[in-house]
């Protein structure tokens, strides 16, 4: 009898695994050793700062975007469908996966924990199309502009964002209807997931090669062929820029296109040193070798690229820094329930004037004037090929001061450089 009592404990103590005598269905409790222990504390600590940043930066965009006239562009509509999906990524998917890591389970009905699996693969498909999308088109604004305003009008650009979350639905079908994977709680990925046996694992190649390695491939073609055109084109402009003014100009914007492409990369590098982990570790783990700590942090580090793009903006973006500094100031909300901005819209051919400009701002937002219009003169230059002349007049009454300033800004017709005629300040 001692021999068998002995082997009972050397049995629980190896599998880490006993009952409950107090739980009345009998249930297997686990228990960690230390270091899952610890591992399973880091994980839910980093989850718990991935949603909050996350949640925050991705609302933070989706912002900026709506309320900045300057940030509604082409890439960044891609760059919103993004903070759509990450923002439904950390608030969605993440609190579940962090219960999924603490109970060790799912104890609730396996329809949602199968939706909660199709969401995710769903969240990550549309995120990379997205990159794609936005790859092809610094591509043709940067390689192929012959085509780019008839590719990237309003028409076009809805049926883009639709196919970013159709294709990946449609994709994801076979293992929705059972004939090719199951969505559900998988054991060893403690989550839920895409569940594949040995006879399959062919979807999830299938799946990698679809949604993974022919997207890159594409991006990766479209970005070498950026730098290559813009170094040449870079070169052959430095040349030139000492005797041609226009030359200068066209170099200082051929700068500006590759701030912002530099920008889109890093969001494709992110997402490949995120994602691309737990893809690959799924994939050819099919004997189950790994361990659940291992994919436990291989599936955290897919939720940190979502927290991380609305801080890669800001930090590589200076429009999104200055969105982001109006909002948490609160100088935008200022402007939208006490100011008063009217704009004559640029003509469509890009070389009609744009026209008088009125900003009368009230009480709630000190010392905005001043700041506005020079922030204004320097966002003017982006567009400066495309206007001949702007004329602000801006009245401000700011608490305490009164300042009445009469500005005229002139763009050279030939060189499209911003001119600064005359400005007169009066402060009683």
């Amino acid at each position: 009898m001692f021999n068998n009592t002995s082997a009972l404990v050397e049995n629980v103590l190896y599998h880490t695994v006993t009952m409950d005598i107090k739980n009345p269905n009998n249930e297997q409790v686990v228990h960690l050793e230390d270091s899952e222990r610890t591992a399973l504390v880091a994980v839910i600590t980093l989850m718990t700062v991935i949603i909050a940043l996350g949640s925050f930066g991705n609302i933070l965009v989706t912002m900026a975007i709506i309320q900045n006239r300057k940030l509604r562009t082409v890439s960044n509509l891609f760059v919103a469908n993004l903070s759509i999906c990450d923002l439904m990524f950390v608030s969605v998917v993440l609190p579940v996966n962090m219960y999924t890591y603490l109970t060790d389970g799912w104890h609730y009905q396996e329809e949602i924990c199968k939706f909660i699996g199709f969401l995710g693969y769903t969240l990550t498909g549309t995120t990379i199309m997205t990159i794609t999308l936005i790859a092809w088109n610094r591509y043709k604004l940067v390689v192929d502009v012959s085509k780019y305003k008839h590719l990237f009008r309003k028409s076009n650009m809805a049926v883009m964002m639709a196919c970013t979350w159709i294709v990946p639905v449609v994709c994801l079908q076979p293992a929705v209807s059972g004939a090719w994977g199951h969505f559900g709680y998988i054991p060893m990925l403690s989550s839920c997931n895409l569940g594949l046996d040995n006879s399959s694992q062919t979807f999830k190649i299938f799946l990698l090669i679809v949604r993974a390695a022919i997207p890159c491939g594409l991006i990766i073609y479209y970005y070498t062929a950026i730098y290559v055109t813009t170094r040449a084109s870079h070169q052959r402009l430095r040349f030139l820029s000492s005797t041609t003014t226009n030359s200068t100009m066209r170099l200082n914007n051929q700068r500006r296109e590759m701030r912002l492409t530099r920008m889109m990369i890093a969001i494709f590098l992110v997402f490949v040193l995120s994602y691309f982990p737990c893809t690959i570790s799924s994939v050819i783990d099919w004997s189950r070798m790994l361990s659940k700590t291992f994919h436990m942090f291989c599936q955290t580090s897919v939720f940190l690229g979502s927290a991380i793009n609305p801080l890669l903006y800001g930090f590589m973006n200076e429009q999104f820094r200055t969105a982001y500094y109006q909002i948490l100031t609160c100088r935008v909300m200022c402007r939208s329930t006490k100011g008063r901005h009217t704009y004559d819209e640029e003509t469509e051919n890009h070389n009609a004037a744009l026209g008088h400009r009125e900003n009368t701002l009230d009480n709630g937002c000190p010392e905005e004037s001043d700041w506005a219009l020079r922030r204004d003169w320097d966002n003017l230059s982006e567009n400066a090929e495309s206007r001949q002349y702007e004329t602000c007049d801006s009245n401000t009454s700011t608490k305490g001061s009164t300042s009445t300033t009469d500005c005229q800004v002139s763009l050279d017709d030939t060189s499209g450089i911003q001119k600064l005629l005359s400005c007169k300040s009066e402060i009683p």
